[in-house]
């Protein structure tokens, strides 16, 4: 088999090795609901009425979602059950800091991805989150403690350094295992080349002996080059609740929790710093470019309602955008100073940092000034104009009313002239001509 072909074929594998390990999972949650059997055998379908989601979330949580339609038909039901347990889900990502949501029409069209997603979520949060060993993240905790337990058994033969390739032989879970209860397995017994036996062993004690859910399969995790990462991860995490439920977890626990918080609160605040930092550089320019191409007005009454504008803008605009100004560098200062006590800095992008955003200001500031200069210039120029104007339009109604009283006098003489002759002709027969 070519190695494109066993890539292709290997991801397939792991997404249905995904799947099975995880609907598993929710099984062995729903398995805990004693009032009627909610087991899922479709990740894709079994979800869409929105019962099994929700009671599995109030399982996990350990808390009442609320009501509910125990009898979904309509669509219009099962979204109305959807969203009960979704916008439970959705809230708990956001506080952490994750912006994808899921939508009950995402479980209605049995996108497998996005429900696979959404399980996963639910497993980082009530299976993975609380576990880490000092100021490492969950995922990286849970690696360490599963290192160091197996190179206890070991004295370090197995080094354990991710969740995949690394508990494939089965190996590193009988010493998992071992690492609390020698007498269920011993490492050196087995054998590294027989895998799927191992695996088998492992997982059989896990179950029998420990009460551990069988979410993995021995023919998924050695007919593949790479297991799936999640699968693994979440199956060994059963096994960090089963042998850390003791007082020192519970105090890491808290440690961690608290280290977590820190984390996402600071990465929270870094978040909100770029976005705002970058809408705020955006406007400073576009405003600038636009005050620096200055007024273009062609009479006295629209520069006057340009003129209003830009002192609006000078009582609302500017002032609202000065305060997020003043924000982010209260921000910056805030995130300096809690990353200088983890010996980290705070160093934004250079198009979004504080200096930038401050020279940006400046610039904005003076183009103010001379957008304001030439507007007023531009409006006394058209006052003079216009003024010009009526001295004009005065002068030039006073010559035409001139002129039409020379023209009705010419007309007058005009007239009177043509009538002559007709008066003059007696007079000149009396004189005998």
């Amino acid at each position: 088999m070519s190695a494109g072909l066993t890539d292709k074929s290997g991801d397939e594998a792991r997404q249905n090795m995904q799947v099975k390990s995880f609907k598993a999972w929710v099984n062995m949650h729903l398995g805990k609901e004693r009032e009627a059997k909610l087991e899922v055998d479709d990740l894709s379908k079994d979800f869409t009425d929105g019962i099994r989601l929700l009671r599995l979330v109030e399982i996990i949580s350990e808390e009442e979602l609320g009501k509910y339609n125990k009898k979904p038909i309509s669509k219009f039901q099962k979204v109305e059950n959807l969203n009960i347990p979704l916008k439970f889900i959705n809230s708990f990502l956001k506080d952490i800091g994750i912006k994808n949501s899921y939508s009950a029409e995402n479980i209605l069209e049995e996108n497998v991805t996005l429900i696979l997603g959404m399980v996963w979520s639910l497993i980082l949060r009530f299976n993975v989150s609380e576990i880490e060993e000092g100021d490492q993240t969950a995922k990286e905790g849970l690696l360490l403690w599963a290192k160091n337990k197996v190179a206890e058994v070991t004295g370090g033969t197995k080094v354990i350094t991710n969740f995949h390739t690394n508990w494939q032989d089965g190996v590193a879970f009988n010493a998992l295992i071992q690492a609390y209860r020698p007498d269920l397995t011993n490492y050196n017994s087995l054998d590294p080349n027989d895998k799927k036996a191992n695996l088998v062993k492992a997982f059989d004690i896990a179950e029998q002996q420990l009460g551990i859910g069988r979410l993995l399969d021995a023919d998924d995790m050695v007919s593949v080059m790479r297991p799936d990462e999640k699968s693994v991860m979440t199956y060994v995490s059963l096994f960090w609740k089963e042998f850390a439920a003791n007082k020192r977890k519970r105090l890491a626990g808290e440690r961690i929790a608290q280290v977590a918080q820190r984390e996402m609160s600071n990465a929270e605040m870094e978040a909100s710093y770029a976005a705002s930092a970058s809408s705020l550089a955006k406007w400073m320019q576009e405003k600038t470019a636009a005050l620096l191409a200055g007024p273009n007005c062609n009479s006295q009454s629209e520069l006057e309602i340009v003129l209003q504008a830009q002192q609006e803008y000078g009582r609302t605009e500017r002032p609202a955008k000065q305060q997020e100004l003043l924000d982010l560098e209260a921000l910056s200062s805030s995130l300096a100073s809690r990353l200088a006590t983890l010996g980290r800095s705070f160093e934004p992008p250079p198009e979004i940092s504080l200096a930038s955003l401050q020279r940006w200001w400046e610039e904005l500031t003076q183009a103010e000034h001379k957008y304001t200069e030439q507007l007023k210039e531009q409006l006394q120029n058209l006052k003079k104009v216009e003024l010009y104007i009526k001295l004009f339009n005065s002068k030039a109604g006073k010559l035409e009313d001139w002129f039409d009283a020379k023209e009705a006098w010419l007309q007058a003489w005009a007239d009177k002239l043509s009538d002559a002759p007709a008066a003059e002709e007696p007079q000149a027969e009396r004189e005998g001509l």
